[in-house]
């Protein structure tokens, strides 16, 4: 059946495995930063900081790296019904108030063409 090298091999290559995925769930969230576009200003924060900020008449909220709009005194209110957002090009739009919220991070490379 399985010989011992067999097993401690299988064993390896699943630590390997393992250990690969973990590295890159936690420095998924390193590089990404929250961009605000209002009235022609932009500001730049950190996703993994938690904070609420005020944009005109907007709430802005980032908490467990994910971005939302709580609050808002626009008729329709479909930046709020947007949700939260945190992959990167993701975006919230809000036209009455003119806010453009966007994730931005390093371009990462997905596959290699030999």
């Amino acid at each position: 059946m399985f010989k011992k090298q067999d097993l401690i091999l299988y064993f390896l290559l699943i630590i390997l495995i393992f250990s690969v995925y973990i590295f890159s769930e936690n420095s998924e969230n390193i590089s990404k930063k929250v961009i605000i576009n209002y009235s022609g200003k932009t500001e730049t924060y950190d996703i993994s900081i938690e904070r609420e900020i005020q944009i005109q008449n907007a709430l802005v909220k980032i908490k467990n790296s994910k971005v939302s709009i709580v609050e808002n005194c626009c008729q329709d209110k479909l930046c709020i019904k947007m949700g939260e957002i945190e992959k990167e090009n993701d975006f919230i739009l809000c036209i009455p108030e003119n806010i453009i919220i966007k994730i931005e991070g390093e371009e990462k490379i997905d596959s290699y063409t030999w």
